[in-house]
C-alpha cells in the first residue's frame, strides 16, 4: 500500500499521450482507471505532485491516499495540530483526575462528616487520583481515628470516580429492642433514613408500595457472608392523601373563608393525629371548596413526611 500519494483525476483524448509525458518524466503512477468515456484517474505518490501539475493544467487532486499523506495534510493546518494536541493533554490530564464521589451508608447525618474527612486526605473532585495501596491508607486511617462512629469503610476507584462505603458504628444499648426486616406500612417516595442498625434495600427517591422490604436485619460483607445485625429506626417517605368532604352545615351565613379554616384545621388534625416528632404536613393543595346553601364542597389534597416503616 502507497503511504503518501494522492488520486488524480484528469481528461484526455489520448491517454496514450498521457501516458508517454509521465514516462519521459519517470513519474510512477498506480491504479490508471477510466471512469468516463475521456476521463481517467490513477495514484502517484505525493513526491510527483508538482511535476504533474506542470505538465498536466487539467489535472485534479481528488483525495489524498495513504496513512502518512493524511497525517501530512492535516498538519499543514496549525488550528488543527493545536486543536490535537490541546486535545491529547486534555484527556491525559482529565483521566488522571477524580470527577465524582459516591458515598454510600446508613445515616445522612454521617455523610458529610465522611466527604470532610475525605476532603481532609486529598479526596476531592478534581483531585489526582490515587493507586490502590493509598486507597487503603487513608481507608485504614479513616477508620482508626473515627472507630468510635465508623463501623465499616470501603474506598474504592470506579473509572473518574471514587466510591466510599460505610456503615455506622452500631452503639450497644440494653434498652434498644431490635427488630427484623423493616417492611412499608404504606405507599410513598424514599425521603430519608435514620437507622441505628439494618441494611438499606431501597434507597432516597424510590417509589415503594405497601409490603415492600426496606430494611434486612442481615449484613452481607464484601466476601458475601450474612450477620444478623437486626433493625433499629425510621425510614421516612413523601405520603400523599386525598380528602373530599361533603357535608351540611349549621349557619349557611358564615364567611367561606371562616369556613374553610375550620374544616381544614379538622382535617390537618385528623390526619396528623397518630403523627411522630419527626412527622408532619408538609404540602397541601386545595382542589375543590364551594358553598352552597347548607352545604359545603371541599377536596384536598396533601403531602406528607411520615415513617412508613412504624408499627
Amino acid at each position: 500500500m502507497i503511504r503518501a500519494g494522492n488520486l488524480y483525476k484528469i481528461r484526455a483524448f489520448d491517454i496514450s499521450y498521457i501516458l508517454e509525458k509521465i514516462k519521459k518524466e519517470k513519474i510512477k503512477i498506480y491504479k490508471l482507471k477510466q471512469i468516463s468515456e475521456f476521463t481517467y484517474t490513477f495514484i502517484s505518490p505525493i513526491i510527483y505532485e508538482k511535476k504533474l501539475k506542470i505538465l498536466f493544467a487539467n489535472i485534479e487532486i481528488v483525495k489524498k491516499v495513504g496513512y502518512l499523506s493524511i497525517l501530512i495534510s492535516l498538519l499543514k493546518y496549525k488550528t488543527t495540530l493545536v486543536a490535537m494536541i490541546i486535545s491529547i493533554f486534555f484527556y491525559i490530564s482529565l483521566s488522571n483526575r477524580i470527577w465524582k464521589i459516591n458515598v454510600i451508608g446508613d445515616s445522612e447525618s454521617l455523610d458529610l462528616f465522611i466527604k470532610n474527612q475525605l476532603l481532609t486526605n486529598n479526596i476531592y473532585v478534581g483531585a489526582k487520583k490515587l493507586d490502590v495501596n493509598e486507597l487503603s491508607t487513608i481507608q485504614n486511617k479513616i477508620l482508626y481515628v473515627n472507630y468510635d462512629v465508623i463501623e465499616y469503610l470501603s474506598i474504592e476507584e470506579n473509572g473518574c470516580a471514587i466510591n466510599v462505603n460505610y456503615h455506622k458504628k452500631r452503639k450497644e444499648n440494653d434498652n434498644l429492642k431490635f427488630k427484623g426486616n423493616l417492611y412499608a406500612k404504606k405507599d410513598g417516595m424514599i425521603k430519608s433514613f435514620d437507622l441505628l442498625s439494618g441494611e438499606k434495600v431501597v434507597k432516597i427517591n424510590d417509589y415503594v408500595k405497601t409490603g415492600d422490604l426496606l430494611v434486612k436485619d442481615i449484613l452481607t460483607t464484601d466476601y458475601n457472608q450474612e450477620i444478623y445485625i437486626g433493625t433499629y429506626g425510621s425510614v421516612y417517605a413523601y405520603t400523599w392523601y386525598y380528602i373530599t368532604v361533603d357535608q351540611t352545615i349549621n349557619n349557611a351565613s358564615k364567611q367561606k373563608e371562616t369556613i374553610l379554616a375550620n374544616l381544614l384545621l379538622e382535617i390537618k388534625s385528623q390526619i396528623s393525629l397518630n403523627f411522630t416528632e419527626n412527622e408532619y404536613i408538609c404540602e397541601e393543595n386545595m382542589l375543590q371548596f364551594k358553598v352552597e346553601n347548607d352545604r359545603v364542597y371541599l377536596k384536598m389534597h396533601f403531602t406528607c413526611v411520615e415513617d412508613i416503616a412504624k408499627e
